[in-house]
């Protein structure tokens, strides 16, 4: 019989219940959640606002559901047991990219391709004109004076 934990209490006897997907990722050492690493429509990860970043998660967590589902299955069935782990890792990581790519594809296609990022000022627009540059200079060369 297996039960979850209630409130991070652990349940003498009983066994936590985890995702077979997820059971496969931790075994292998693998990351349950990673945020995307390339490009998705044309912004760098850092810059994708945050609905089109819940629309890739929630797609990236289905593409991987799909694909890493048969080998979770096969796992549990104890068809890994005695292979070498080096390869089996390597195997869940190709598909696990390969799920990242779909992710984003989704993603870029439903946006119609590339998005136009916000464009962020130069240091040198932030510190303002020469003018402000030649004050500033002169303040802390005071404020330093003192």
């Amino acid at each position: 019989m297996e039960l979850p934990a209630i409130g991070g209490t652990p349940i003498p006897g009983a066994q936590r219940i985890i995702d077979p997907v997820e059971r496969l990722l931790s075994r292998y050492g693998l990351i349950v959640y990673r945020g995307p690493r390339t490009p998705i429509a044309g912004l760098h990860p850092s810059e994708i606002p945050e609905d089109i970043l819940q629309e890739w998660v929630v797609e990236f967590g289905r593409a991987r559901h799909e694909r890493l589902d048969p080998m979770a299955l096969r796992m549990d069935a104890g068809e890994f047991e005695g292979r070498n782990p080096d390869v089996i890792r390597k195997l869940v990581q190709a598909r696990d990219a390969d799920a990242a790519r779909t992710a984003t594809r989704i993603v870029e296609q439903r946006h119609g391709g590339k998005i136009k990022a916000i464009r962020k000022p130069t240091v040198r627009e932030r510190r303002g004109p020469a003018t402000f540059e030649r004050e500033r200079e002169a303040f802390t060369e005071e404020v330093g004076a003192r």
